[in-house]
């Protein structure tokens, strides 16, 4: 029993849009009771051990304790409720931290220990008189030991170098900016500008400061890709390979190209990321392919 307890706009959160948010509000609740929304995949279940959470905020202000120990994370199963993360002032499963520094968002997360097919995020009673609504950006989930935002970027000391050129031709132009795709700055870009003929690609490999050994399924790889200011074209996308290397061998690890690469929309959905989950060691990665592209 809630009066005024509401969450709108709900569809934000899956929409592939990192930018734009659901919005619960408290309203006046009984206690027990408050405002919820609930992330369901009706495809599969999450393992137990991974982290599982919702990034939110409140204007420009991190929300303190007081308000934290008014949120819980819960898990289900199926529709039954697997587990419930409390802050508890900090001593609970849920932890609370900051994403970026004057952003106002903040990631709220616990490590699972049951397998889930659904995460929800409760505002409880409590935060009558504290806070009258809250922004949820989106849902995510994956290992405990994956950085907070999910993408660890191969940038300064994680990356030894890049190299990059054109095969196909004199028609073939090649690379622009090639260091942009190692450089500490996330808005800038290297790009691969072909002229489309038959035969003609560019490519941009980065070299890794360090051999990666990755368990089967726990390391994915690619690149953050943006074709001109819009989404990216599907015709265009089937002209991408991902390949990683491993020392100098010039024979490739790994080769996925097209459809079968995994794709998720980032930064307002026209940048994606591009890439497969890695299966063997490797220590270079390169992007190659045809039409105009940048490489973020």
């Amino acid at each position: 029993m809630c009066l005024l307890c509401t969450a709108a706009d709900g569809a934000n959160i899956i929409d592939g849009n990192l930018t734009n948010f659901a919005t619960l509000t408290t309203g006046i609740s009984l206690i027990g009771s408050g405002s919820a929304v609930s992330v369901k995949d009706s495809l599969q279940y999450y393992p137990a051990g991974n982290t599982v959470g919702f990034v939110v905020g409140s204007n420009a202000t991190l929300l303190d304790v007081n308000i934290l120990n008014n949120i819980q994370i819960r898990t289900y199963r199926n529709g039954t409720l697997v587990q419930t993360a409390t802050f508890n002032s900090g001593a609970g499963l849920l932890k609370a931290t900051a994403l970026g520094v004057g952003t106002g968002k903040q990631i709220l997360s616990f490590t699972t220990t049951s397998d889930f097919d659904e995460v929800q995020l409760f505002a409880a009673s409590g935060f009558l008189g504290l806070l009258s609504s809250l922004d949820v950006y989106y849902a995510f989930e994956g290992p405990a030991s994956c950085p907070l935002d999910c993408v660890n970027a191969l940038v300064g000391a994680d990356a030894s170098g890049v190299t990059s050129g054109s095969e196909g031709g004199l028609l073939c132009v090649g690379v622009s900016n090639p260091n942009n795709a190692i450089n500490a700055d996330s808005t800038d870009a290297a790009q691969l500008n072909i002229v489309a003929v038959v035969l003609c690609s560019a490519y941009l490999q980065v070299a890794l400061a360090n051999t990666v050994n990755p368990t089967p399924g726990d390391v994915y790889a690619g690149f953050v890709v943006q074709q001109g200011a819009g989404l990216l074209d599907a015709n265009v996308l089937g002209n991408i390979t991902v390949t990683t290397y491993l020392g100098s061998n010039t024979t490739p690890v790994q080769t996925i190209s097209g459809g079968s690469l995994l794709t998720a929309s980032l930064l307002g959905g026209t940048r994606v990321q591009l890439g497969f989950k890695v299966t063997q060691p490797f220590d270079k990665i390169r992007i190659s392919g045809g039409g105009l592209l940048s490489v973020a």
